[in-house]
């Protein structure tokens, strides 16, 4: 090792998370693409994770399938706020 060498000091990168969590950083990586950062802002995860709270794992999968059609056809987050919109207020 030299004494220039900072590889150790470097962030290994490790797996660790859920399905959930990587479920939600998918989501998150396609609405955040099609936000340019001068009009709207760069999301963060604990947004996209308040918006699908209430959401099962298998809903979430539908959802990334439905956002993923949506990207074919025209508009990723377009798909995603809608489906993700609150109808009602008192179901949440």
């Amino acid at each position: 090792m030299e004494l220039g060498d900072i590889s150790r000091f470097q962030k290994k990168e490790t797996k660790r998370g859920s399905e959930r969590g990587e479920l939600l950083q998918f989501l998150l990586e396609g609405v955040n693409a099609e936000r340019d950062g001068k009009k709207y802002k760069k999301l963060r995860i604990a947004f996209v994770a308040a918006r699908t709270a209430k959401m099962s794992l298998r809903d979430l999968y539908y959802l990334k399938s439905i956002c993923i059609e949506g990207a074919r056809k025209g508009s990723f987050s377009k798909v995603f706020w809608g489906s993700t919109k609150i109808k009602d207020p008192n179901d949440f």
